[in-house]
């Protein structure tokens, strides 16, 4: 019973880690994609308006 438990324990402190780290990998994905999204934009912006 005791050695189940620990697994158990270990199975869930894993899968805690395992989805920490998907979001912090989605959460840095999504930022960069609006970051490279706003970049483009901003410098299309002043290309029209330089003219």
């Amino acid at each position: 019973m005791l050695l189940q438990l620990e697994s158990f324990s270990n199975v869930h402190r894993t899968t805690t880690l395992i989805i920490a780290l998907l979001l912090c990998i989605h959460y840095s994905y999504y930022s960069t994609t609006i970051y490279r999204e706003k970049v483009p934009h901003c410098q299309e912006e002043s290309l029209d308006r330089a003219p």
